[in-house]
């Protein structure tokens, strides 16, 4: 009985449109590939980097199942501790949102240095056009 409601929650997990043969033996060498390359690094490099593999692969090769995942872990999270999931998501809001506001602030310093640049490559050529004209 209780393999059966195993089997039903992982088949009810994997996306019906990804081939989980390939993809899951990608990110299962890929994740094990990670332990043995961080085998004689420090610390927190060892058990940082592997789960970290792990989930860019799966976002990278399974998305509908690591999405599935990631919204049957919520509703878990939601129902088991409640106070824990708000706290995770104002985290989880608010690294959102430094993020964007960092790539807004960087796609106004390359216009501004566009613009800076483009105007010093005016003034040249005219200040370069005017001396060969003799002005």
């Amino acid at each position: 009985m209780v393999y059966l409601r195993i089997q039903d929650r992982v088949s009810s997990l994997l996306a019906k449109n990804e081939n989980l043969t390939p993809n899951g033996l990608y990110v299962g060498v890929l994740t094990l590939a990670s332990m043995v390359f961080t085998r004689h690094r420090a610390f927190p490099i060892r058990w940082t980097v592997p789960p970290v593999v792990l989930v860019a692969s799966m976002r990278y090769f399974l998305p509908g199942t690591s999405d599935n995942i990631a919204e049957y872990y919520e509703k878990k999270e939601e129902a088991l501790s409640k106070p824990f999931s708000e706290a995770r998501r104002a985290q989880w809001t608010r690294a959102k949102q430094f993020w964007y506001t960092g790539i807004d602030h960087l796609q106004m310093t390359r216009e501004k240095l566009a613009g800076t640049w483009t105007s010093s490559c005016l003034l040249y050529t005219s200040d370069a056009a005017d001396e060969g004209l003799g002005v």
